[in-house]
């Protein structure tokens, strides 16, 4: 998707869904950075189920950001199975990703208020293979949900503050406090309950 203000995909109830890339295109051209792929802010949700295989490099990609509200989803890439440039926002749905780079990618540091990932609900398996199972150049904000690190070589990494103390352990972080954003869907508060300090332990 290359031309538009949002993009939405739904995975309709009861059906079963797949989605996946070559991994090499003809000649010298040059394919989309990931098997769904989009230049705007993508929601991905709905309650039927989703299969997205990235051959070439990543899974699920938005040069904006990235929200997932619900569906059974499992994305597996070459390189990072799920990316939001500015931000990835999980807050339902049962996700299952797996990436020989990052399970789960954000990487604006240019902008203020960027570059972090956010969950709010959902039950989340996510594998890292070679890199990070999480990784944000800002913030790793848990506010709910489930989440289980299955592997990775590096676990986590989040610019700002250690998150996720205690990888690898099933998280369940309800939100008591929170201060709607200034920009950007979810975008965490310093004072939101979730977002790790350093010293917190899990």
């Amino acid at each position: 998707m290359k031309t538009a203000d949002e993009a939405v995909v739904i995975a309709a109830e009861g059906t079963s869904n797949s989605l996946s890339d070559t991994s090499s295109y003809a000649g010298n051209a040059k394919g989309p950075s990931a098997a769904l792929a989009s230049s705007a802010d993508l929601t991905v949700g709905g309650k039927g189920e989703l299969k997205v295989t990235g051959n070439a490099n990543d899974g699920i990609s938005s040069s904006d950001g990235l929200v997932v509200t619900g569906g059974k989803i499992s994305v597996s890439a070459l390189d990072d199975a799920v990316r939001g440039q500015d931000y990835v926002v999980i807050a339902g749905g049962t996700l299952d990703v797996n990436g020989k780079g990052n399970g789960i990618k954000s990487e604006n540091e240019t902008k203020s208020g960027r570059g972090y990932v956010l969950v709010t609900g959902g039950d989340l398996t996510i594998n890292g293979g070679s890199s990070n199972a999480v990784n944000a150049k800002t913030e790793i904000v848990i506010a709910g949900g489930n989440i289980k690190i299955a592997g990775s070589k590096g676990g986590h990494r989040g610019g700002a503050r250690p998150p996720l103390q205690g990888a690898g352990r099933r998280q369940k972080r309800p939100t008591t406090a929170s201060t709607p954003p200034a920009s950007g869907p979810g975008s965490p508060s310093p004072e939101a309950s979730g977002v790790w300090t350093p010293g917190a332990t899990a």
